[in-house]
């Protein structure tokens, strides 16, 4: 099994265990009586968590092809909530999470909170990326010390 396929493998996983939970979350809720669906999927976590399931299936499934551009989009799409859910909150005065609700201290404070947040995906990411550069230089270093053998 190569790179490529592994990878395909473990991104069909994770994005299987990501849907069962949020599908688990939504029978607790419906189970308790308290299951609101506009305020369920109002949240971040869950939808960013959702379509990063759905992305990661697709990506498995066209795991032998190149990437598309569309395929890059999807994955700024969960910034696109973080929007939605503000503007969805200001209509009808809910907000899934405190920092987000403007009455708390105003936009300057959702603006501080949202950019702080996107300082530590940075960083995160930042890491990621990094560590993914180490390794794919490890082997090419690996690669290139290997003797060539004619045949």
């Amino acid at each position: 099994m190569d790179r490529r396929q592994a990878l395909a493998i473990f991104r069909a996983v994770t994005a299987i265990v990501v849907i069962a939970a949020i599908a688990y979350q939504v029978i607790l809720n419906l189970d308790s009586g308290l299951f609101r669906p506009l305020r369920f999927f109002a949240f971040f976590t869950i939808l960013s968590n959702g379509f990063a399931a759905i992305l990661w299936l697709w990506l498995a499934a066209t795991w032998r092809r190149e990437r598309t551009r569309t395929e890059d989009l999807l994955r700024g799409a969960a910034t696109l909530y973080l929007v939605v859910t503000l503007i969805r909150g200001a209509l009808d005065s809910w907000y899934p999470y405190p920092f987000l609700d403007p009455d708390h201290g105003g936009y300057g404070s959702v603006g501080y909170h949202v950019l702080a947040i996107f300082a530590g995906f940075l960083v995160i990411a930042g890491i990621i990326v990094a560590l993914g550069d180490f390794g794919r230089d490890r082997r090419i270093r690996i690669a290139r010390s290997r003797p060539v053998v004619d045949g």
